[in-house]
C-alpha cells in the first residue's frame, strides 16, 4: 500500500496553516512529522485521516484518490488511532475490526 499527500493547503479562519504540503509513505516505512508548536503537523494528520477537510490538493492510496471520511490504518503494522464507528477503509479492515486489534 502507499498513501500519498499532494500540494495540500489549509486554512482556519483566514490564516493558512497549510502550504502546498505533502509526502509519499510506501509499504513498511516509517515516518515523523517534526516541527515548531503551530507547524501545522497535526493539522496535517487530521486531513489525512479526514477529521478535517483540506482546502486543496490531493490524498492518494494507491494511486487512487481518496476523500477522507474514515480512519487511514497504517501501514506495515496494523494499528491506528481516533478509530470511527461504522467507518471502514474498503478492503481492508472496518473500524470494529480495528478497535478489536487494539483491545
Amino acid at each position: 500500500m502507499q498513501i500519498e499527500m499532494r500540494g495540500i493547503n489549509k486554512s482556519f479562519s483566514g490564516n493558512q496553516v497549510l502550504k502546498d504540503a505533502g509526502f509519499v509513505l510506501d509499504h513498511g516505512e516509517i515516518h515523523a512529522l517534526m516541527g515548531e508548536n503551530g507547524a501545522g503537523k497535526s493539522t496535517f494528520m487530521k486531513i489525512l485521516t479526514g477529521v478535517y477537510t483540506r482546502d486543496e490538493g490531493v490524498v492518494l492510496v494507491d494511486g487512487q484518490e481518496y476523500m477522507a471520511d474514515y480512519i487511514i490504518t497504517a501501514t506495515g503494522s496494523v494499528s491506528a488511532t481516533l478509530p470511527v464507528p461504522g467507518a471502514e477503509l474498503p478492503g481492508i479492515l472496518t473500524s470494529k475490526e480495528i478497535l478489536d486489534i487494539q483491545e
